[in-house]
């Protein structure tokens, strides 16, 4: 409970979005009836909540304060109970993080952006940390016993109190810019589940008569994409360098200011980093030269479009059916596509410089399998392609979007327009391939197209914009039975 007998909400963001219109409004409205808590990891975002907090004066928790030590034992014994009752492995819970990558990679790193993780990894350091979490997040609601919680999942600290939240019985919320809509419209949605689903939508969208026409907004935001698609032109060494050098003096002056706890887990050396964005700096001339073999028109037999993932650790860790690195994935693909296509693969520019030059060269060695060059934009790629594959990236809706057939691993989205195919093992392939190009084919233009547009009016309809009215109604969403909880990890049970 809070203060004044209040009861309490727990959240986490970054000093950036604390500063936008729109959580400072939710905070206004939530501060009404709630005593709020912020949590913070590092003394930057402490001191930001601080100076914009003039009104609430916030109790702010410190997530990795010294005081926390907690016991092996305790540790073990906490995470049983957690494990016994949510029906997962805690391991599960947290691999995603990308600082936790490299414990998976240490013998075929094919990706981890070395300038966040330790080189190497020591588990008795992870399980003091682990611990330490698990102990500010029990001594936290047993503190404050909280009524709902606003926390992220996107890395460890906050995996781990999400999945305790779940086990006390406490639900946690996202908000999220929308998927299928302009962020343009300053609009987004709220989610209480692992999977980042907007609830709203899919019950609006279930609801939708689709021989009824969508609005002219969304049929015109579809010409839009088509017609003028957005693209990306690799940036010169120059650009990058002055981009990677100012991110690296931001590092060290926040660790000479003490922002950035030196005894925190993730804590890597001010040398590393330099030495690692040099690396990057060296690499990335040389990777946009070298990473594609085929300009797009060298291409004269029918092929599928494998784009890669910016994000890959948390792709193959924890949003894709299994634990993988990259290379196994183009391998199986390829092995289940017949022998009439080729598989040909586009790097995400995000990791140029970022992967070892050997992880191209084994791709080179994948038969019938061909790197496209990275300057090739991914909307020409799609109109050409004869199919996409992906695990649950962004590429399939804009492969929808180009009504080309979409072949995935994992939970999306765009799932619930049934136009992507979901396939739960590799060898799915060999007999749903050509049946789901004759079904996406077969769909009259018209028909396909205001579909899509149906989904995307009830993404809009679903959304809440900054102004104090749609702010109230979603902290009444979030305050109702409808906002529905599922298990943090209820995908692994899917």
């Amino acid at each position: 409970m809070g203060q004044e007998g209040k009861e309490a909400v727990l959240f986490q963001i970054s000093a950036f979005q604390f500063n936008q219109v729109f959580y400072q409004n939710l905070f206004d409205k939530l501060n009404e009836n709630y005593q709020l808590v912020g949590l913070y990891n590092q003394k930057g975002d402490r001191k930001t909540i601080s100076k914009l907090d003039k009104d609430h004066s916030y109790p702010v928790e410190s997530i990795l304060s010294d005081k926390y030590k907690s016991s092996k034992k305790e540790s073990e014994e906490l995470i049983a109970k957690i494990e016994n009752k949510l029906g997962i492995s805690f391991y599960n819970a947290i691999h995603g993080d990308r600082h936790l990558a490299r414990s998976f990679y240490i013998e075929e790193a094919d990706y981890f952006d070395s300038r966040l993780a330790k080189s190497t990894f020591n588990r008795e350091d992870f399980w003091d940390f682990a611990g330490r979490i698990l102990k500010f997040g029990n001594e936290l609601f047993d503190k404050y016993d909280p009524k709902f919680c606003i926390l992220p999942s996107g890395n460890i600290v906050s995996s781990i109190l999400v999945t305790l939240a779940s086990y006390r019985g406490v639900r946690n919320f996202q908000v999220f810019f929308p998927r299928t809509i302009d962020m343009k419209e300053g609009l987004r949605y709220v989610t209480s589940n692992y999977l980042c689903e907007n609830q709203r939508m899919l019950d609006n969208f279930a609801r939708k008569e689709m021989s009824s026409p969508a609005t002219a907004k969304s049929h015109e935001a579809i010409k839009t994409f088509l017609d003028n698609p957005r693209y990306f032109q690799p940036m010169d060494r120059s650009k990058i360098a002055q981009s990677l050098l100012r991110s690296l003096a931001g590092n060290i002056k926040q660790t000479l200011n003490g922002n950035l706890p030196t005894n925190s887990f993730f804590y890597t050396s001010i040398l590393s980093r330099a030495i690692d964005t040099f690396k990057m700096i060296y690499k990335y001339p040389k990777q946009v030269k070298e990473h594609g073999n085929l300009e797009l028109n060298q291409v004269d037999k029918k092929f599928v479009y494998l784009p890669f993932w910016q994000l890959p650790e948390i792709v193959n860790l924890e949003w894709s059916p299994e634990y993988l690195t990259t290379l196994p994935v183009v391998r199986n693909f390829r092995r289940f596509l017949k022998s009439q296509y080729e598989l040909l693969i586009r790097e995400h520019p995000y990791n140029l410089g970022r992967r070892p030059l050997d992880f191209y060269r084994k791709i080179d060695h994948i038969l019938g399998t061909g790197r496209l060059q990275c300057m090739v934009t991914p909307f020409d790629i799609l109109r050409k392609c004869s199919a996409v594959f992906t695990i649950n990236g962004t590429t399939g809706w804009e492969g929808i979007l180009f009504k080309k057939p979409v072949f995935k691993l994992e939970r999306t989205f765009y799932e619930p327009l049934g136009l992507a195919k979901n396939l739960t093992r590799y060898l799915d392939l060999k007999d749903s391939f050509e049946s789901h190009l004759e079904y996406i084919q077969g769909f009259e233009e018209k028909d396909y197209y205001n579909r899509i547009a149906h989904f995307m009016d009830s993404e809009r309809e679903s959304c809440f914009s900054s102004s104090k009215e749609d702010i109230a109604s979603m902290v009444e969403y979030m305050e109702s039975e409808s906002a529905k909880e599922l298990n943090y990890w209820d995908k692994l049970k899917l």
